[in-house]
C-alpha cells in the first residue's frame, strides 16, 4: 500500500535499504528518507494496545535503534503504521508533504 502512494506521487525509491547491519522498508532518494513500515501487532502501536508483550518491547527497542541509527548518519525518518495506512492514508501523505517527499500533492 505505501509502495502505491511512492508510484502515484512519482517519488523513486529504493525497497529493503541496507545501512550497516540493518534494513529498512525503504529509501527515498530524492529527500533523503528512510522509511519503515510498522505492523501494528509485531511492532505494539500503542493506538491500539494498553500493555505490551515482551516480544513487542523488544522490537520497539530494535526500531529505536534503527531510527537513531538513520538519523545519526544524516537520514531523514519516517515510520508510518499499518492502521494509518489502512485506516487514514491522507495522514501518511499529509506527512510526507510536511517532509517535502511529496512536493506536488495534486498528481
Amino acid at each position: 500500500m505505501f509502495q502505491s502512494i511512492l508510484k502515484k506521487y512519482k517519488i523513486d525509491f529504493e525497497p529493503q535499504f541496507i545501512l550497516g547491519s540493518k534494513i529498512f522498508d525503504f529509501y527515498l532518494k530524492e529527500s533523503n528518507t528512510l522509511v519503515e513500515i510498522q505492523g501494528d501487532y509485531w511492532h505494539g502501536n500503542a493506538e491500539i494496545y494498553e500493555q505490551f508483550s515482551w516480544y513487542q518491547v523488544k522490537v520497539q527497542k530494535k526500531d529505536l535503534e534503527k531510527k537513531n541509527i538513520a538519523i545519526g548518519r544524516g537520514y531523514n525518518y519516517l515510520d508510518v503504521w499499518e492502521k494509518e495506512l489502512n485506516d487514514d492514508k491522507k495522514s501518511v501523505i499529509d506527512r510526507m508533504v510536511e517532509m517535502e517527499i511529496i512536493k506536488n500533492k495534486t498528481i
